[in-house]
Parts: C-alpha cells; sequence; structure tokens
C-alpha cells in the first residue's frame, strides 16, 4: 500500500515537473523549430548528407583512377564509416574493410539458416543482431569500424557464435 502510494506521488510529480523544466532549457522549443525546418533524413543524420554529398561529387570529379580504387588521405572526417572508408581507402578499401564485417555476420547466419543448429549454438541469433545492429549504428553515426574500443567487444560478441549452449546425450 505504502510502496503503490510513493510510486504514484512520483508519476505525479514527474508529470507536473518535467514539463516545465523542458520548457525552461529551452528543448522544446529547439526541437519544435528543428522539426518544422528540417526533413526526417536531416534530422536522423545531422546534416552529414551534405557533407557526403559535397565530397563524394570531389571523389567522382577528379577523375582520378588511382583515387577510386586506393583512396586518399585528407579528406574531412564525414562521421559515417562507409564513406570515410571509401573516401580515404577507395574501393579496395571498402572490400577489405566490410568483408571481414559481412564474414562475421555470415557465421551466424550459417550457424542457424544453412546447419540448422540453432538449438546448439543459441547465441548465434544475438550475435547476428548486433554484428547487424553495429554495421548499420556505423553507416549511420560512424566512429564504429576504426575505435579501438569497438575491437575487444566484436571480438567477445563473435565468440558467442561458437559457444555450444548444449550438450551431447551420450549413447548407451
Amino acid at each position: 500500500m505504502f510502496k503503490s502510494l510513493l510510486i504514484s506521488i512520483f508519476i505525479v510529480l514527474l508529470i507536473l515537473i518535467v514539463p516545465s523544466l523542458l520548457e525552461q532549457t529551452g528543448l522544446v522549443n529547439k526541437y519544435t523549430y528543428v522539426f518544422e525546418n528540417r526533413d526526417l533524413i536531416r534530422i536522423i543524420f545531422s546534416g552529414r548528407t551534405n557533407a557526403v554529398q559535397a565530397t563524394f561529387q570531389d571523389f567522382i570529379d577528379s577523375n582520378n583512377i588511382v583515387k577510386w580504387f586506393i583512396g586518399k588521405s585528407g579528406y574531412e572526417t564525414i562521421e559515417m564509416d562507409f564513406f570515410n572508408t571509401l573516401f580515404s581507402y577507395g574501393l579496395f578499401g571498402i572490400i577489405i574493410i566490410y568483408s571481414f564485417f559481412f564474414y562475421l555476420i555470415a557465421i551466424p547466419l550459417k550457424r542457424l539458416f544453412i546447419r540448422n543448429d540453432m538449438y546448439n549454438y543459441s547465441y548465434a541469433k544475438l550475435v547476428l543482431y548486433i554484428n547487424l545492429l553495429i554495421l548499420t549504428i556505423s553507416t549511420i553515426a560512424g566512429h564504429i569500424v576504426f575505435s579501438a574500443m569497438t575491437g575487444p567487444f566484436l571480438g567477445i560478441v563473435n565468440s558467442l557464435t561458437y559457444y555450444k549452449t548444449t550438450k551431447n546425450k551420450k549413447t548407451k
């Protein structure tokens, strides 16, 4: 009884206090302006698409096949890993770096669908989901593929693909 009363009071206080706090900080006005004056793509990508368009146009207009295949250092970081890789390391860099990530996605897919080992390797679904999420976030937000903090996490998560969760039954 006392616990539910405290929870009710806390919820009422949140409902009364949070809107006024948001109004005082200016967040409501800022986000109202952003949603009224920008499209959804600019909101999601924080304007990075403009930088991608300008840099990609410069990349293509250079008419330098060597730059297209092996890249060129010195481009401003766009904070979208796919395009940073393309501009800095070229098409070969995209193939080499992203083939590793596609390999990390293919291993749990093989366990789940080709071998049908879903019951022996129950973490394969989780690993597949995390790898797809990391690849998606790196494309949208960046700072994932080349981050030293991501490496150990990726190694630990992907090692779960090989972890058997069921024991083999002994035959008599």
